[in-house]
C-alpha cells in the first residue's frame, strides 16, 4: 500500500497534468465527503447542490468569488434555495453563497420554490412564463444558480426554461442516485490506477444498488442481504491481499439524498435479515419525510483521521473544476466505524496542511472529473432527447409517490 501512494507522490506532477488535462470547469460546485483508512482514500458521498459555505474561511471564500468573477460577472442571479425555514446552519450558508456571487459584481436574488415564507431572510417567489423565469417583483435573471437538491421540488419546473439553469436541474435527488455517479468515478479511477500502474481499490469504496425496496417485507431484506454479503466477501479477499486484520464492514444508504439520514452499518446479510422495527424505519424514510425505496450498499472505511481524538473525515468544496477548500468533520457521539454527518458532528472550516496531502488532492481530482462526466452525459441524454411526455410521465409519477409532509 505505501508503494502506491508513494508513487503518486513521486510522479505528482505527471498526475497533475493528468487530472487537469480531463478537468473542464463546467460544473459550478460540489463537495464530497472523503474518508481515510490509511490504507484506502475514497469518497463516501458527492454532493452536486453543497451546503455548508459559511463554514470555509476567508481565503477559501475569496478564491470562490474569484473563479466565479473568471465565468460569471455583472449578472442577475436567481440563488433557488430550499426551504428550512429552521436550520439556521443551512440560512447562513445561503447569506454566505448570496455574497460570494455578489462580491463577483452580480446581482443576486433570493428565489423561494414554495408558497412558505422563509424566516429571517429576504425571497421572492417565482413562476415562468413563455419558457422564462420571472420574479414575483418582475425581474427576469439572466442565470438561474440550484441550491436547492431537488429530492421534494417539482423539477417541471425547471425542466423547460430558457436560462441557464446551474447546475442542471437533471442532476437533482428527483432524478439522480449515488450509484450513477459512483460508476463514473470508479471507471476514471481504473483510468488512472492503469495508467499510474496503482490498485484501484485503494481509491474508490465498493458499491451497489438494491431498488424497489420495501422494509417491511421479507423478500426485500432478502435482496439487500445478497447484496451486504457479496460485498463482505469481496472485501475479505482485498483485505487478505493487503494483511488488514480489521472486521469488513458496508453502509447502506438512501440512494438518493439522505442529510445523514436513513443510513446504518452492517457486517453481514444477517444482521439485515434480524433489524428490528427501529432501524427498518430509520431506513424508510429520508429528508421531507420522503419514502425510500432504493438504498446503496457501500464498501464501509473505517476512518483513520481524527481530530481531537475524535473520528474525523474530509470534505472537499470545488468550484468551476478548482479545489478552494479541504474542511473537516469530526464527530463527538460516533465512531470510527459509523456515520459522522449526523448528531455530535462539528466542522473545522479549512485545514490548510490537508491541501498539501498528494494523495487527498489527486483522489479530489478524481471526484471533479467523474462529476463532470456525470453532468455531461446527463446534459448530452437530454439534447438528444429534450423533455417529452416519458419524462413528463416519470415527473407525475415521482409526484403522485412523493409525501408532502415536507421539512
Amino acid at each position: 500500500m505505501d508503494r502506491h501512494f508513494s508513487k503518486i507522490s513521486t510522479n505528482i506532477e505527471e498526475i497533475r497534468r493528468w487530472c487537469n488535462s480531463r478537468i473542464s470547469g463546467k460544473l459550478l460546485y460540489l463537495s464530497a465527503d472523503i474518508r481515510n483508512a490509511r490504507f484506502k482514500l475514497a469518497p463516501v458521498d458527492v454532493n452536486i447542490f453543497p451546503a455548508g459555505f459559511h463554514l470555509l474561511n476567508k481565503e477559501s471564500q475569496t478564491l470562490a468569488t474569484r473563479l466565479i468573477c473568471e465565468r460569471y460577472t455583472g449578472k442577475t442571479i436567481l440563488l433557488i434555495i430550499e426551504t428550512h425555514t429552521r436550520n439556521t446552519h443551512y440560512l447562513s450558508n445561503v447569506h454566505t453563497l448570496k455574497k460570494l456571487f455578489e462580491d463577483a459584481k452580480n446581482t443576486v436574488i433570493l428565489g423561494n420554490p414554495s408558497d412558505q415564507k422563509i424566516e429571517n431572510i429576504d425571497t421572492e417567489t417565482f413562476h415562468i412564463k413563455d419558457k422564462r423565469i420571472i420574479t414575483e417583483s418582475g425581474v427576469i435573471p439572466d442565470l438561474i444558480v440550484l441550491n436547492n437538491d431537488m429530492i421534494s421540488l417539482d423539477p417541471s419546473v425547471l425542466l423547460e426554461v430558457s436560462q441557464p439553469c446551474l447546475p442542471s436541474p437533471l442532476l437533482g435527488w428527483w432524478k439522480r442516485t449515488k450509484t450513477q455517479y459512483f460508476p463514473y468515478y470508479e471507471k476514471t479511477v481504473e483510468e488512472f490506477a492503469n495508467t499510474f500502474e496503482l490498485d484501484p481499490w485503494l481509491f474508490y469504496a465498493y458499491s451497489e444498488a438494491c431498488d424497489n425496496i420495501n422494509f417491511d417485507t421479507q423478500e426485500s431484506l432478502a435482496r439487500l442481504a445478497d447484496v451486504v454479503d457479496g460485498i463482505i466477501e469481496k472485501l475479505q479477499k482485498n483485505y487478505k491481499q493487503y494483511g488488514i486484520s480489521s472486521k469488513p464492514f458496508v453502509f447502506i444508504k438512501a440512494n438518493s439524498g439522505s442529510y445523514g439520514m436513513g443510513i446504518l452499518t452492517a457486517s453481514s446479510g444477517k444482521e439485515i435479515l434480524f433489524m428490528n422495527r427501529k432501524e427498518r424505519k430509520k431506513l424508510g424514510t429520508t429528508k421531507g419525510n420522503t419514502a425510500i425505496t432504493s438504498v446503496i450498499v457501500q464498501e464501509g472505511i473505517e476512518t483513520k483521521e481524527y481530530y481531537l481524538n475524535y473520528p474525523a473525515e474530509s470534505l472537499m468544496y470545488s468550484v468551476l473544476g478548482k479545489k478552494i477548500a479541504f474542511a473537516t468533520r469530526y464527530n463527538t457521539k460516533h465512531d470510527a466505524r459509523q456515520n459522522l454527518n449526523s448528531s455530535g458532528m462539528h466542522f473545522i472550516g479549512h485545514t490548510p496542511a490537508k491541501a498539501s496531502e498528494a494523495q487527498l488532492e489527486i483522489v479530489s481530482d478524481l471526484i471533479i472529473i467523474a462529476a463532470e462526466k456525470e453532468a455531461q452525459a446527463v446534459d448530452d441524454k437530454n439534447v438528444a432527447a429534450p423533455p417529452n411526455q416519458a419524462i413528463s410521465d416519470e415527473i407525475n409519477q415521482l409526484n403522485a409517490e412523493r409525501i408532502t409532509d415536507r421539512y
